[in-house]
């Protein structure tokens, strides 16, 4: 294991999250762009798409997936490599949804089929953004300019153990295919799981030694998906990852590379992930004790002059000088904590911190008259996806939003009688 990542963590305050130095462009919030109105796009023609189950969608530029409160079933889509969810479709997983967005091909709880060309040329897939609404969470995402297919993946499953207090969210950015995303959406957060299961059970005196469990057991189930990975030969690309954990008033958040987590708390932004980029002096220091050369490739430091981040899940023919290890930062959930951004470095290339959480808490507030915000996330994702393409992103950009009032410490369960109508 990579010292450094144990160092920066314990120098991480457990109940205050500093936001970290950003290698991206500041934030850009006040800029204007003409007559962009978001929103207000052309529509072309609508057409109907049957999808499996019998469910009828539009094939206009937003395609929308309504998610059931438990999170339960499998949303899923077309992935030009189908090998690494097929190692994997048999087995156990914790209830969870799970998206690779080419094509939607049928909704929650319905039995996955791949799309078919058919599928995707009648939906026109690559001009439209997948939206998927779920109980404390929305989704949206669309593929780049430059790809033939998006390779970024996700899986969101609030309501752990029936818990709806208790949830775990990740983003993936695929890089050279798509097969490193889908593993990793497959296979992490089972292999968090289960470490998390095993940190349940050992004896802590106190909260922090908890905490610090907990922190490890995320660490384990990174390295554990990455072996997993290269252990299949034939599985080729890389990923890089952000997930959040949350449970009893507290956020876990780990990640490898430059999806970013970016939490609203108090009407301000609080980054809880460092992008791992070979440009930044530690994590190019730990490529060169590796054995690794970071090379200048038109203003861009890269790993051996290919890989640009520093740490990701897969990359098998650079392993010897990257880590799967990922960075952990931990904190509370109070009751200043408004929600949760994890993105695609297609949003953070372009969109400052700060301006994305401003962009979310007004379609919020709007949504809901200013008083109850969880109606907005869907609109505040998609607003996003559209401000990163008109700033100029060419690459697959994704946004999840986690509403993060369940989630806070002292959170009463909706189901119960006391938590009705808060």
């Amino acid at each position: 294991m990579s010292s450094m990542t144990n160092t920066r963590s314990e120098r991480v305050d457990a109940e205050a999250m500093t936001p970290p130095s950003s290698t991206r462009r500041p934030s850009v919030a006040g800029e204007s762009f003409g007559d962009v109105s978001f929103g207000s796009a052309r529509t072309p023609p609508s057409k109907s798409v049957t999808c499996a189950g019998g469910l009828l969608r539009s094939a206009s530029p937003q395609m929308r997936v309504p998610c059931a409160a438990s999170g339960q079933g499998l949303v899923a889509v077309n992935s030009p490599t189908s090998k690494a969810v097929e190692a994997f479709k048999k087995r156990k997983r914790p209830p969870a949804l799970s998206i690779s967005n080419d094509m939607l091909t049928h909704g929650a709880g319905v039995s996955m089929r791949l799309a078919t060309e058919n599928d995707l040329r009648d939906a026109g897939a690559a001009e439209e953004t997948v939206v998927v609404e779920g109980d404390t969470f929305a989704l949206s995402s669309k593929r780049g300019k430059r790809r033939q297919s998006c390779e970024d993946a996700y899986t969101a499953a609030p309501g752990l153990d029936g818990d709806p207090t208790q949830g775990i969210f990740s983003v993936f950015d695929g890089h050279g295919g798509r097969e490193a995303a889908d593993f990793g959406a497959a296979r992490l957060h089972e292999e968090i799981l289960r470490e998390v299961r095993l940190a349940e059970s050992a004896e802590t005196a106190t909260e922090t030694g908890f905490v610090e469990h907990i922190k490890a057991a995320m660490i384990r189930g990174f390295l554990a998906t990455d072996r997993a990975f290269l252990a299949e030969g034939h599985l080729r690309g890389g990923a890089t990852a952000t997930t959040a954990y949350l449970r009893g008033g507290r956020i876990w958040v780990a990640n490898v590379g430059d999806c970013r987590a970016v939490m609203r708390e108090g009407g301000e932004a609080k980054a809880l992930t460092h992008d791992h980029r070979p440009d930044k002096a530690e994590e190019r220091d730990a490529v060169e004790r590796r054995g690794g050369e970071i090379v200048q490739v038109k203003g861009t430091s890269r790993v051996q002059g290919v890989l640009g981040v520093s740490r990701a899940l897969g990359d098998r023919d650079l392993k010897e000088y990257i880590t799967a290890e990922p960075e952990v930062f931990s904190g509370l959930v109070s009751e200043t904590s408004e929600f949760l951004i994890l993105g695609t470095d297609g949003l953070w290339d372009v969109v400052g911190n700060m301006e994305a959480t401003d962009v979310v808490a007004r379609a919020m507030a709007a949504a809901s008259g200013g008083s109850d915000g969880r109606k907005g996330t869907d609109s505040a994702s998609r607003e996003l996806v559209d401000l990163a393409r008109v700033r100029g992103s060419r690459d697959d950009i994704s946004v999840l939003i986690v509403e993060l009032r369940e989630y806070r410490a002292g959170a009463t369960p909706a189901s119960s009688p006391e938590g009705k109508g808060n």
